[in-house]
């Protein structure tokens, strides 16, 4: 999806992997570009299709001194459509750990410009890495990050009331001590509370654990360890958090639990119910069975209906050959997930790393991620779908008059295929609109028996973006989104 074919343009690792923000039909992806040579500046990417097209690349930084360069950006979008980006950089240092601070820009014209950075913490001396950025429905803009300028690492947070102009003194989060906490993870709460996760050693291995404030940032309370294995000599990794719509926190991590040797690491994840004060049991989000498999780096994200985790997977090739980007959902509250899905679509043995994901309302899933099929070179590549249900008809289910599945493949260039249940005979007639609700095509028109109908469609001649498929009999109306390339 970027747009310049010299130099390396990556997604690396980031706070959370939230390199990827989306809201309605927007979505922006952010990572570290080399195409002007020497180190990297941070460069965004905008759709305002759902994910059918990208506009020109951008870039967000200002320009940095000659041998200075960023990382690790991520983004999110606030309430009113500005989008957030946060990243470390070493613009006033000679390039040692000492010398990178957390700095973030914004967008007030849909990605097209980006305002003068800020730094988030200007003190005198600064080894501020890994910053995630969240925005509160009051507008404050809220970053995290780790600072290892003490002999431990502690996660600090940073609040901003005045739009990002100027940030307050940021303060410490984790109360781990010595146990050099980082990988944090930022979310948002129902009433404004600030969620962060992070993993840390202060019990000998790594271990996930989780604070909050309900105070805008002012302080936080007592740490709250996330997983639950206890004593046992088991290491976890890199969390990402995620709040859904009724309010759960969710967070999945890497996990070596079923480790015997660096070659079957998995992915678990569990909830909290009450912001954060204890958590679920966890449970085993990748469902491969070959016990050999190393799973790496998740990303989780929720829509209305749905949770989805997404990261990278070497059961096909091997660990440490060629991984491939997975994705799975739940649909019941974070109880099970899917059975996993791949996400890239090449099969030749090339390299996919470092997923990103987001989802918006309707349960869309937006990925992207590194791939080197451009070798020796990485760019960034990107794909969106939507989790099929369960495929569990339920009572309500059951009781209405049709039944619609979501289209597969979904998105697609040409056709597709689009599934429905009638509990009962009846006129049908299935329509397709584009996204300003214009009528493009009647697919069906006639009347059918119950039981399972499935139907082509041929989106040829249509421009790519997002349409909706509408069935109605009756009385009754169902309507699903998707997406032609």
């Amino acid at each position: 999806m970027n747009d310049y074919t010299s130099g390396q343009q990556a997604i690396y690792f980031t706070s959370g992997m939230h390199s990827i923000a989306a809201s309605g039909d927007t979505v922006c992806v952010v990572w570290s570009d080399y195409r002007s040579g020497g180190l990297p500046n941070i460069y965004s990417a905008m759709s305002t299709d759902g994910g059918g097209s990208f506009g020109t690349s951008v870039m967000v930084n200002d320009p940095l001194p000659y041998g200075r360069g960023t990382d690790s950006p991520t983004v999110c979008i606030g309430a009113d459509g500005t989008i957030y980006v946060a990243w470390h950089d070493n613009r006033t240092g000679a390039g040692s750990n000492d010398d990178f601070r957390i700095y973030i820009s914004w967008s007030t014209d849909g990605g097209e410009t980006f305002s003068t950075d800020t730094p988030v913490w200007d003190s005198s001396v600064n080894a501020n890495f890994f910053a995630g950025i969240a925005v509160d429905s009051e507008g404050r803009i809220v970053v995290s990050f780790y600072d290892g300028t003490n002999p431990f690492f502690h996660i600090y947070c940073a609040v901003s009331t005045d739009g990002g102009l100027s940030f307050q003194d940021p303060v410490i989060v984790d109360d781990s001590g010595s146990g050099n906490p980082s990988s944090q993870t930022i979310g948002i709460g129902p009433d404004n509370e600030i969620y962060i996760a992070w993993h840390d050693n202060r019990n000998g291995n790594y271990d996930i654990f989780f604070d909050r404030s309900i105070n805008a940032g002012v302080s936080f309370g007592t740490d709250v360890r996330v997983d639950d294995t206890g004593t046992t000599d088991v290491t976890q990794f890199s969390p990402s958090l995620a709040v859904a719509e009724n309010g759960d926190v969710c967070i999945a991590w890497r996990d070596h639990r079923n480790d015997t040797g660096n070659n079957n690491i998995d992915i678990y994840g569990c909830k909290s119910t009450d912001n954060g004060v204890t958590f679920l049991p966890d449970i085993r989000i990748n469902d491969d069975a070959s016990g050999i498999s190393v799973q790496y780096r998740p990303s989780i994200a929720a829509g209305n209906d749905y949770i989805g985790v997404a990261w990278y997977d070497h059961r096909n090739e091997g660990w440490p050959d060629y991984p491939d980007i997975y994705f799975s959902f739940s649909d019941n509250g974070f109880e099970s997930f899917s059975n996993d899905i791949k996400v890239n679509d090449n099969e030749t043995l090339l390299t996919q790393m470092l997923a990103c994901l987001a989802m918006t309302s309707d349960g869309t899933a937006y990925v992207a991620w590194s791939d080197n099929r451009s070798d020796p070179e990485f760019d960034v590549y990107f794909s969106v779908g939507t989790p099929e249900p369960s495929g569990i008809v339920s009572s309500d289910q059951s009781a209405v008059p049709v039944v619609l599945s979501r289209n597969y493949p979904n998105p697609f260039s040409r056709e597709t295929t689009i599934s429905y249940v009638l509990n009962e005979p009846g006129d049908v007639l299935l329509q397709i609109y584009d996204i300003q609700g214009r009528l493009q095509e009647t697919i069906v028109n006639c009347v059918q028996p119950s039981g399972d109908h499935s139907v082509v469609w041929n989106a040829k001649g249509l421009s790519s973006g997002c349409y909706f498929y509408r069935i109605t009999t009756g009385d009754f109306t169902a309507v699903r989104g998707c997406v032609v390339f």
